[in-house]
């Protein structure tokens, strides 16, 4: 699963998107939580602001954004078990941790702070590319 950290770059095809893309597992899917989609766009939204995206590749970002394959998961039946980790992540990351879990998949992330945050579960196989690429 992927996060939006690693969502942003690889919608919007940056170098270090094509390495993030690279992390997922050929043939797994690509399911994400729902605020997945918001919190990249409005990444998307400030590149194209600060000049790192033109409007032509934040138009073909969001495309691809909105057409991300995979399930979209609500959000409501995960919070409850996102709070439990409110002492070490903001509760959007929380909600990744929580669905990885469910899913039993590797959590992607071009965050790292979320990949080195303190007491991640067990079991979490958080996925990241060294800080210098």
């Amino acid at each position: 699963m992927v996060d939006a950290s690693a969502g942003a770059e690889i919608v919007a095809k940056t170098a270090r998107g094509e390495r993030l893309a690279a992390l997922i597992r050929r043939g797994s899917r690509r399911d994400i939580p729902d605020h997945f989609t918001v919190e990249t766009a409005g990444v998307v939204r400030r590149w194209e602001l600060s000049g790192k995206l033109t409007r032509d590749q934040a138009a073909a970002a969001l495309g691809r954004l909105v057409r991300w394959p995979g399930y979209r998961y609500p959000l409501t039946p995960l919070l409850e078990e996102a709070w439990t980790y409110r002492y070490n992540l903001v509760i959007a990351d929380a909600l990744y941790v929580v669905l990885a879990l469910r899913l039993n998949a590797d959590l992607i992330t071009g965050d790292l702070r979320l990949a080195n945050a303190p007491n991640l579960p067990p079991g979490l196989n958080v996925v990241t590319l060294p800080s210098v690429v």
